[in-house]
């Protein structure tokens, strides 16, 4: 497989890792590997995926009124890291993140080892510990990005590995195109251990299926399931997500015999939540929908969500109601090309959109801005060129893009995408407005 991964360096890095995970494991690798892992990766909805799965599994042990406890690791986060890591899909606390990090990082202080974690891998690191103390039954897993080399890949033997919608993402990290992206992402699948995965395109269905027999690993590809409680879901890759949920939950229970039961899904689905992604929040006279779609499979599907919801297909919009995009205008990223993927998507659905705002934003890390003036310039040029009644307008911050958007009309549905960063800035600005007005 041509790639430009330093192998070597990868083959080091991973026994360096290796040796640090057992540093933390205070009795054998092996002990570590019993805590049951669902693994997931893929490129536009692993977390919905891994969120569903954690959501059926507690609508199922509730019903038998089990003590049972479920670990998720998802990532970004938006507003704080212990949202990273959760138990019975409760973040964990700050004191509970800062007690466990510094047990950690003070044995890895105190080994011989050389290798000193990386942000995601001490994460990683982290949630293992954490699950391992709070002495969690199961932990739902969902990969960084990628899966042959990713943080999360230190699991020898779990349970079940799932596969949502694969495209082009973190070019050329995981490759220059979707088959190299694909096969990288493979890497999560393990010697008879089952797998199952969303339809894909041909091209990665037969890279996932190559990667299958080649590790001996059950592959199964699932189509949507047609019952009341999916089918109802609104959105359409997240029917897929929660079908692929239901089956990597199950796959989980088989093994002593248990399975979802019609009820225990319908519950699932309806306690699903899942912050910033797919999610909408009212103010005023205002609608709000945040999705971090950032690349070329999840904007058109944040898209369609969006055209779905706001009651306007094909046609133009209201005097009373008008609809707004913030985009995150990133830098780095191929701009252009997302751009022109969301104005061929308004084209061809006859979409039309009142006012497009590009906005900076900062980065939850170190506060520094991103915006690239140049590519906000070209991007202007295209609306121009194709919608000339839709008015393109530039932020200095997302609070001014949220002001823009409120005084576009009387009453706006406003879609926000483009960068996770940019969904936390604008999250945590929405939830302070709906602070202030609770009734809303």
């Amino acid at each position: 497989m041509d790639s430009s991964i330093k192998l070597n360096e990868l083959t080091t890095m991973a026994k360096s890792y290796a040796d640090a995970i057992r540093i933390l494991s205070e009795h054998s690798r092996q002990d570590l590997q019993s805590l049951d892992v669902i693994h997931v990766t893929g490129t536009k909805g692993k977390g919905s995926t891994c969120a569903f799965t954690d959501s059926l599994l507690r609508s199922h042990f509730q019903r038998k009124q089990t003590p049972f406890k479920v670990g998720l690791y998802t990532s970004p986060h938006l507003l704080t890291e212990c949202e990273r890591i959760r138990i019975n899909f409760e973040p964990i606390s700050e004191d509970s993140f800062a007690r466990y990090f510094f047990e950690i990082w003070e044995k890895l202080q105190q080994s011989t080892v050389p290798f000193k974690p990386g942000y995601l891998q001490l994460l990683t690191l982290l949630s293992l510990h954490i699950f391992r103390k709070e002495g969690v039954q199961v932990a739902i897993y969902e990969v960084h990005a990628g899966g042959r080399y990713d943080a999360t890949n230190v699991f020898d033997a779990p349970i079940v590995c799932g596969f949502t919608k694969i495209g082009l993402d973190h070019v050329p990290m995981l490759g220059s195109n979707v088959k190299e992206i694909a096969w990288n992402k493979s890497g999560i699948m393990k010697a008879e251990r089952p797998s199952y995965s969303v339809r894909q395109d041909e091209e990665v269905e037969i890279v996932l299926q190559e990667e299958a027999v080649r590790i001996r690993s059950p592959l199964s590809f699932v189509n949507d399931k047609d019952t009341p409680f999916i089918s109802d879901i609104s959105v359409p890759a997240q029917r897929s997500n929660a079908s692929l949920a239901v089956e990597l939950a199950n796959a989980y229970l088989a093994r002593t015999g248990d399975y979802l039961t019609a009820g225990d899904i319908a519950s699932g689905i309806s306690q699903f939540h899942w912050p910033g992604r797919f999610h909408t929040i009212s103010t005023n006279h205002n609608q709000w929908y945040l999705d971090l779609a950032h690349n070329e499979t999840s904007i058109p599907i944040a898209l369609d969500w969006f055209q779905r919801a706001s009651n306007h297909e094909g046609q133009e919009g209201s005097a009373s109601e008008a609809r707004v995009l913030i985009f995150g205008n990133p830098a780095g990223r191929d701009a252009a090309k997302l751009m022109d993927q969301i104005i061929k998507f308004c084209e061809e659905r006859k979409f039309w959109l009142d006012t497009v705002i590009l906005t900076a934003y900062e980065r939850r890390i170190d506060g520094s801005k991103v915006f690239d003036g140049n590519i906000a310039q070209m991007h202007i040029r295209a609306w121009h060129t194709s919608f000339q009644r839709t008015t393109v307008m530039l932020s200095d911050s997302p609070q001014q893009a949220l002001n823009m958007a409120q005084h576009v009309s009387i009453s706006t549905r406003t879609l926000i995408i483009g960068s996770s960063h940019l969904i936390s800035n604008a999250l945590r600005l929405l939830q302070e407005i709906k602070g202030k007005n609770p009734a809303q």
